[in-house]
């Protein structure tokens, strides 16, 4: 049983188009890719999770100071941190080699003097 011929889209005349072609507008070649700004009212800042009026003055001030201690602060924790069991092992490691070197010089001068009794 011979199967139905199928319509060939190529070779469809040019004047023949998809019927959906018509419908869509074409989509523009730049399209904008954020929204028009907004207007801001005066004195408000528009960064996400900072909204609200502007400080000035002494509120501005004690913002930056809080912002300084605060770094302050911070770099302090950073400083403990690193003075931890592995700088403790190192001023250990020199503390027992310096006793060692100790002990090994009392030991020679001990022999050096055994030898002059002699």
């Amino acid at each position: 049983m011979p199967l139905p011929a199928l319509p060939n889209p190529v070779s469809q005349p040019a004047s023949e188009s998809p019927p959906f072609a018509s419908t869509q507008p074409a989509p523009p070649l730049l399209a904008p890719r954020y929204p028009a700004p907004l207007q801001l009212k005066e004195g408000k800042k528009r960064r996400a999770g900072k909204r609200g009026k502007k400080k000035k003055g002494s509120e501005k001030r004690e913002k930056i100071k809080a912002g300084k201690d605060e770094r302050k602060r911070r770099a302090g924790e950073r400083g403990k941190k690193k003075k931890g069991r592995e700088e403790g092992k190192k001023k250990d490691r020199k503390r027992e080699k310096k006793k060692k070197d100790r002990r090994k010089r009392k030991e020679k001068e001990g022999q050096k003097k055994e030898k002059r009794k002699k």
